[in-house]
């Protein structure tokens, strides 16, 4: 689970949200900041998560109802509703979107064209077209990504350790999600030096999941 608290404190505050305080505290106006997450609803982390970003931004003189309002869009993983969310968010309008992911992050950025984005555990923002580098991103885009080669290695590695037998895995994954190409090329460059195969199934839409998995079973047995 993301610790929203301290993202907004250490990534978000000093980039984008500390020159707004400065902003309502002159005019004594209320701003809207956006969140968008790709699922149709909350589940039990997100509560949690979403409890540590309002904390976070207590701690910074943020208070919900008296500065602030954070309008959040549940806009599911298609992508076409996602840039929809964004674009309905931008003309609020809100002073800057927060988008948890790849797919969110782009249809913040697509949807919402000029308007400052924070990007929550981005996969891989260089790939993607986020950020020129890691060092400068540039654009209207900043923010983290929570994932790496060294991560996803060493996923494999323990995948391995725990089934020494283990020949050939099937990954799923969301073929809406560019970042996703990134994420199978650097599990496979691993599962080769420890003998394992690797085969990628795409998922593009929630209904396909049972689907998905009744052919991993299939190319198993």
């Amino acid at each position: 689970m993301i610790n929203w608290r301290a993202f907004v404190t250490l990534i978000a505050a000093p980039c984008l949200l500390e020159p707004l305080a400065v902003r309502a505290q002159q005019s004594g106006k209320v701003f809207r900041i956006g969140l968008l997450v790709p699922r149709t609803e909350p589940e039990r982390a997100d509560q949690i998560a979403l409890e540590s970003l309002r904390t976070g931004l207590r701690d910074l003189g943020w208070v919900e109802g008296k500065n602030l309002v954070i309008e959040t869009r549940w806009a599911g993983v298609n992508p076409q509703r996602q840039r929809e969310l964004a674009a309905e968010l931008q003309a609020l309008p809100v002073a800057l979107i927060l988008a948890l992911g790849t797919t969110a992050i782009r249809a913040a950025r697509d949807g919402a064209p000029g308007l400052p984005i924070v990007m929550i555990s981005a996969g891989d923002p260089m790939g993607a077209g986020f950020a020129a580098t890691l060092a400068r991103p540039g654009g209207d885009l900043t923010g983290t990504s929570l994932l790496g080669e060294e991560v996803l290695a060493k996923q494999v590695e323990l995948l391995s350790a725990a089934v020494p037998k283990l020949k050939k895995v099937t990954v799923l994954m969301n073929g809406a999600n560019p970042a996703n190409g990134f994420f199978f090329d650097a599990m496979s460059s691993r599962a080769r030096t420890l003998g394992l195969r690797l085969d990628r199934i795409d998922v593009a839409v929630e209904g396909e999941l049972d689907g998905a998995i009744a052919r991993a079973k299939a190319a198993r047995s």
